[in-house]
Parts: C-alpha cells; sequence; structure tokens
C-alpha cells in the first residue's frame, strides 16, 4: 500500500476589523508555509456581507443549494482564503508535487470564520467551465485539516509492535429521523480491505457485518461495547465511527448565531437510537489515549464561533 507524501501549506488569518453590528469586515490571510514559499506579505480581504455568508452556510447544512449554487458559494469562499498572492503560491505548490505527493491545507483560522465550510472552495481553471471537480477537497492531490493552535505538545507515543483499530458503525430506529444506511457493510468491508494490506494493525469490528445478506437485522454497536472494546484492549490507537450525528442547538450570545452539544447516535440492545454526547465521548477515549479519530457522520463537525470546543 503506497502512502502519499503531504508537504504542509499552511494559512493564518489574523487581524480581524469588526464592522457594525459586531460583525467581520475583514481580515487578513497570509501563507505561513508552502512548498513555492512563504508568503512574506499580509493581504487585506475585506467582507462586503458576513450576514450573507452565515445564511449561505446555514443553506448549505440544510441541504438547500443545488449545484450551481454550491459551485457560486465555493467560489466566494476561496475568494476570500485565497486572494492573488495566496492563490499564486497555493498553484505554483500544487504544480511543483512530485508522484506520489499531495499538498496538505493547513487552517488556523480566526474564530469569527471557522463556522465556515472552506471545505467547500471551489476554484476553476481560467476559460473553462465550472465542475463539481473543481472543489478543492474532491482534488486526490488535497487533504485539508483545521489547524487548532495547542500550547501544550502532544504525548509521545510510544513504540509497539501492534496497532489496534476499533471501528462501531450504526443506522439504529427510528428510521422516520435515523435513515437506514445500507452502505455501512460495503463501507466497513472496503475500511478493513485496505487496512489489511498494513502490516502491525489489529482491527475490530462492531457489528462485524463480515458476509451477511440480512444485515438490516444486525443491532448498531453499543456504548456499552465501545467501552468494553476499549477497556478490555491492550490499547486502542485508533476509533472509526460511522454512522449518524445530531447537533442540538440553541440561540448563542449574538443574534443570528447557536452554540449547543454535538452527539453521535449509538444504538441500545433493541437498535433504537441512543444520542451520545460529544463530551462524553471525549471522556472516554482521553481516557484510554486513543490517538486520532475519525467521525463520518452528520453534524459532527459542528460548532460555534464563540466556543471553539463546543462540539
Amino acid at each position: 500500500m503506497t502512502l502519499r507524501r503531504y508537504h504542509d501549506f499552511v494559512i493564518l488569518t489574523d487581524d480581524p476589523e469588526i464592522g457594525p453590528g459586531g460583525k467581520l469586515a475583514a481580515f487578513t490571510v497570509r501563507i505561513f508555509q508552502s512548498p513555492a514559499g512563504e508568503g512574506e506579505r499580509k493581504e487585506r480581504v475585506p467582507i462586503p456581507d458576513y450576514a450573507s455568508l452565515s445564511r449561505q452556510r446555514r443553506r448549505l447544512a440544510d441541504r438547500r443549494l443545488d449545484l450551481a449554487e454550491q459551485i457560486a458559494f465555493g467560489r466566494q469562499l476561496a475568494g476570500l482564503l485565497l486572494p492573488p498572492y495566496a492563490r499564486q503560491l497555493f498553484r505554483r505548490s500544487l504544480s511543483e508535487l512530485g508522484h506520489g505527493e499531495g499538498l496538505r491545507i493547513r487552517l488556523r483560522l480566526l474564530r469569527r470564520l471557522a463556522h465556515l465550510p472552506w471545505e467547500y472552495m471551489h476554484l476553476q481553471e481560467e476559460g473553462e467551465e465550472p465542475a463539481a471537480s473543481d472543489f478543492v477537497t474532491l482534488d486526490p492531490r488535497i487533504s485539508m485539516v483545521r489547524h487548532e493552535a495547542i500550547a501544550i505538545p502532544p504525548e509521545r507515543i510510544p513504540p509497539g509492535d501492534v496497532r489496534r483499530v476499533l471501528i462501531a458503525m450504526a443506522a439504529p430506529e427510528p428510521h422516520d429521523r435515523y435513515e437506514p444506511l445500507d452502505s455501512l457493510p460495503v463501507e466497513q468491508q472496503k475500511i478493513t480491505a485496505a487496512l489489511s494490506k498494513v502490516r502491525g494493525l489489529d482491527v475490530r469490528c462492531l457489528p462485524d457485518y463480515g458476509s451477511a445478506v440480512e444485515w438490516e437485522t444486525i443491532p448498531g454497536a453499543r456504548l456499552d461495547q465501545v467501552q468494553a472494546n476499549i477497556q478490555g484492549l491492550e490499547h486502542v490507537d485508533v476509533f472509526h465511527f460511522s454512522g449518524h450525528g445530531d447537533f442540538v442547538t440553541e440561540m448563542g450570545p449574538l443574534f443570528g448565531e447557536h452554540e449547543g452539544i454535538g452527539y453521535i447516535i449509538l444504538a441500545d440492545q433493541d437498535n433504537r437510537a441512543v444520542q451520545v454526547p460529544g463530551d462524553r465521548l471525549v471522556e472516554l477515549l482521553r481516557e484510554h489515549g486513543i490517538r486520532l479519530v475519525t467521525l463520518g457522520a452528520c453534524e459532527t463537525g459542528e460548532r460555534d464561533i464563540f466556543h471553539a470546543w463546543s462540539s
């Protein structure tokens, strides 16, 4: 299995200018690091209508933007985060990639920018018609991460012969609220097939769909099962969840903004939905030293712009 080697492209936003009504009116962009060199200059980026960006973000989250509207919104986002000089460095960095190399975009964002879906940035080539494939994160060479500046350094990972991966999946009832996810067994098979090519991995699945034909009768992962597997193994390094997520909101400190609690949806013994709060999940995973968590579910990236760790 060939792993892609990524080069960092760090985008730093700073110097917020607050306009009427407490809305963000402008900020600066600087390329802190890139394969094509660091961007010594700061580019000031005005935001003509911050409220419109927030409205479009909500419409996107509610799946009320068609493809053409998504592309238009994506181009607007790209114009904000990749102004001319930054875009030039980005293009040069892509052109300098060799075989098997990729570009990892690290976003170091102001809190008032963190709620926008920068993953939908859309960049089309000059003279070409806009296409869905021009969304930045659909380029297989590009990875995008949100870089939180944390003063505490990460703990060193002790050496070991085995790295353990725990995969939990669930699509419980009621299905009028949480639709069936027919893709889960196939997704599990593809993940385990890919990981089987990596030496030194011990992979466990909850539930194990295996070659089951009537997989719909297999209950989803339960919280007590997840907890028992994490506590029963010598250690777990990676936790992956696929299923449903939810985010329960309430009004935030400013009009039009929100805050709330994020959940993943596991199952009970009757395969009925159980909401597991994000802080409960964090407590369980952190207590046992899990190093990497992937959450493949709606709303799991939801956060408000005033409490960066709310989700």
